[in-house]
């Protein structure tokens, strides 16, 4: 018997070579053959009766070929095994990622046959986050955002080694870093200060000039400019920058990294995830680390220690309560606050070094930050969200 359909693709996406490549592995009824045959378009239209009425009665199997501009056959098969007649081709979930993994399961026919089910799972390590949340209260799709927004993703700072605030804000068009000591800084945008929210709630600290957390603890940073910041709570009319914190996830993942560097400058960190039942409902993430670094200027000596803690609990199928605390602590000798400005015309501060805090000067930071909230899935996209911020930082400078 002549083949069924036989043609030539002139293109075929990666997904389209794979799902074929699925279907090679067990016969499967002609009817769908056909029908997937035509929403690729490899068999024209007009042939679709003549093969759907030609192979009612006889099973066909798909060769498919893994080059792009080769053709796929579709011939008769007589001899099928009733094995391989009642046999489910497997079916897949693609995921959009950097990597991804085949993890192969067994689910049982109607017959007692067993098919193969292919589910594929990845990560996502892009410059793009999916979603934003510093324009509403509830994520949005960048594409859907009427506003100027800029997103800086974990994965970025991992790439850039950006280690805190002022090192993301730097890599923000129309941001200003304005530096305030040596353990914080402000951020200006279109003349206006910058607010500071967490996971979409005003921040306890506003505008004051505190000493920001490391960005170990945060996934990702988010900057809405322009006068829509007012409509975050106590937001200002420069925009406002949204620190989403990291949650923990349903699988076990560590990640650790040290660092050496010019000043004398020591670090590591370590971030993990961890499930702590079996059913995965109740889930445990931790961002740890510890610095102590000089400068490059001339007595200055910084060390600090940073722990964050995330629980999450799944209560039902659709409420989740989640609470998380994060402590840090930096003590700082002889802390620079810049130069001084003289109507003098020369100005020289003996070097590149110059540093004119005294060397006995210190300023020692202890803050802290509690957030609590439940997540409540109503109908269709619809949540509702309680949340509460607690937020205390205890200081002492000498200068």
């Amino acid at each position: 018997m002549a083949p069924a359909c036989l043609s030539r693709t002139d293109t075929m996406t990666q997904h389209g070579t794979s799902v074929r490549r699925r279907l090679s592995l067990s016969a499967i009824s002609h009817n769908a053959l056909i029908w997937g045959s035509l929403m690729a378009g490899v068999c024209p239209a007009a042939m679709a009766d003549t093969v759907e009425a030609r192979t009612k009665t006889h099973p066909s199997v798909c060769h498919a070929t893994h080059r792009t501009l080769h053709p796929v056959r579709c011939t008769p098969h007589h001899a099928a095994a009733p094995a391989q007649q009642s046999a489910k081709a497997p079916v897949a979930t693609p995921v959009a990622s950097a990597s991804a993994t085949a993890v192969a399961q067994s689910s049982a026919d109607v017959d007692g046959t067993e098919a193969e089910n292919i589910q594929v799972l990845g990560t996502n390590h892009t410059y793009t986050a999916p979603a934003v949340e510093a324009w509403g209260k509830s994520p949005v799709a960048l594409k859907d955002v009427p506003q100027s927004v800029s997103v800086i993703t974990q994965q970025r700072m991992e790439d850039s080694n950006m280690l805190t605030m002022a090192d993301a804000m730097r890599q923000i068009n129309g941001i200003r870093v304005l530096p305030g000591s040596t353990a914080n800084s402000n951020y200006y945008s279109r003349g206006y200060q910058l607010t500071t929210s967490v996971d979409g709630t005003p921040d306890a600290s506003g505008t004051l000039n505190n000493a920001a957390f490391d960005l170990s603890m945060y996934d990702r940073v988010e900057v809405l400019r322009g006068s829509s910041g007012l409509l975050q709570g106590g937001g200002g009319a420069g925009g406002v920058v949204n620190e989403v914190t990291k949650k923990p996830g349903r699988d076990f993942a560590v990640d650790g990294s040290a660092m050496v560097g010019s000043f004398n400058n020591y670090r590591a960190d370590v971030d993990m995830t961890i499930p702590l039942n079996r059913s995965k409902t109740l889930r445990f993430r931790t961002a740890d680390l510890f610095q102590d670094n000089d400068f490059f200027y001339k007595y200055s000596h910084s060390r600090k220690w940073q722990a964050y803690g995330a629980l999450e609990w799944d209560v039902t199928p659709t409420t989740t309560f989640l609470v998380s605390h994060a402590a840090q602590q930096q003590d700082i000798t002889a802390p620079y606050y810049g130069l001084p400005v003289t109507t003098e015309k020369t100005l020289w501060y003996g070097g590149r070094d110059a540093n004119p805090s005294q060397d006995w000067g210190y300023s020692n930071y202890m803050t802290q930050q509690t957030i609590a909230s439940i997540t409540q899935k109503l109908w269709g996209d619809w949540t509702a969200t309680a949340r509460a911020t607690f937020y205390d930082q205890n200081y002492n400078t000498l200068v």
